[in-house]
């Protein structure tokens, strides 16, 4: 058994409440020795600098490197290895050509020297879904596919050797699903832009949107187009173009998240506030949890072959607290990991 498990620095906290310091103590007392960087946690670290001396602005360049390479520093001390940096995001497929030129000369490189100071070879891009404009309702992104493949295939030859690894999000407008996302993969056919899979955002693409409540008959075809969709993931996908491989569960909402349910946010599609705030660890149906995530894990793990670190990448509305979030959230991952082992493997760990 290979795999082991990871997981992102968001799953253990909201920063600046708690730091990567506590976050990388909790991983190590719960023998989890792989970490996803999120830039929200490497940015605190950055204004807490005296290199910083307004919080309140962006952190300079330097400031960055220097709490890049001291989170380096603290993760080697424990054994902890940074898988990658994440996620770079509205990177791709914007109308603002400008701002598009802006990502590849500016963003892009302050990223490639980030994740050197880090010692991490891949940056997760998620896909685009950055909302029309809101005084004038104009798209800011657009969905032409020689548009995005453009971008992309421009950032990747810019970033190489380092990996980028790209991830469809159930809420984008336009690549929403794995196999959008691999047909991109496939059209950049650059060496070091690949895939990153993530058994939530798999799932939330094809089970009902949270805003309409399920009933058997929806749930049974989304069963159904899940199982298919994962045939095609083994028999399609190239496991050299398979990157990043995350996984989360999510809660089964009681009420449609509309505009009566606490979840509601009208500047968010509802698939993305149900995953900012009802993503659980696999294996708590206890809390909720209701997703087949873990046939997701047996497609890639099982079918595909898959012997890379498994991440664990659970948004919740309880990442500011109160109480010891980094060590309760690692905790819950390091029972998660023992229940997805027995599921995949059929073994004890």
């Amino acid at each position: 058994m290979p795999c082991q498990p990871a997981i992102t620095t968001v799953s253990l906290g909201q920063s600046p409440t708690y730091t990567i310091q506590e976050k990388l103590d909790a991983c190590a007392q719960h023998n989890i020795h792989a970490i996803e960087l999120f830039y929200d946690d490497l940015e605190a670290l950055a204004r807490s600098s005296t290199l910083c001396t307004d919080p309140h602005v962006e952190p300079s360049q330097e400031a960055l490197l220097t709490a890049a390479s001291q989170i380096h520093t603290l993760a080697s001390g424990l054994d902890i290895k940074i898988l990658s940096l994440q996620p770079l995001r509205f990177a791709e497929g914007l109308a603002d050509r400008t701002a598009q030129a802006h990502i590849l000369t500016t963003v892009l490189p302050t990223w490639l020297a980030l994740a050197q100071a880090l010692h991490t070879d891949t940056i997760l891009i998620a896909s685009n879904f950055l909302p029309p404009d809101p005084h004038t309702g104009a798209p800011r992104t657009t969905g032409d596919l020689h548009t995005i493949t453009s971008d992309l295939r421009a950032l990747a030859q810019a970033a190489a050797p380092t990996k980028l690894a790209y991830e469809a999000l159930a809420w984008s407008p336009h690549i929403n699903t794995w196999e959008a996302a691999y047909d991109v993969v496939q059209r950049v056919d650059e060496p070091n832009f690949g895939l990153a899979v993530d058994a939530f955002n798999i799932a939330a693409a094809i089970y009902p949107s949270p805003d309409i409540l399920p009933t058997p008959a929806s749930t049974a075809a989304a069963d159904a187009a899940l199982a298919q969709s994962l045939a095609r993931l083994v028999a399609d996908v190239d496991p050299a173009r398979l990157f990043v491989v995350q996984m989360a569960d999510a809660e089964r909402l009681l009420a449609p998240l509309d505009e009566q349910h606490p979840f509601y946010d009208a500047a968010r599609p509802p698939r993305m506030s149900w995953s900012r705030n009802a993503r659980l660890f696999l294996g708590e149906t206890h809390r909720g949890g209701f997703l087949p995530v873990v046939e997701v894990v047996k497609a890639v793990v099982l079918g595909m072959g898959w012997e890379g670190w498994l991440s664990f990448e659970v948004f919740s509305r309880f990442l500011a607290g109160p109480g010891d979030v980094p060590g309760e959230n690692a905790e819950r991952a390091a029972r998660s990991w023992e229940w997805v082992v027995g599921e995949v493997w059929g073994e004890c760990v």
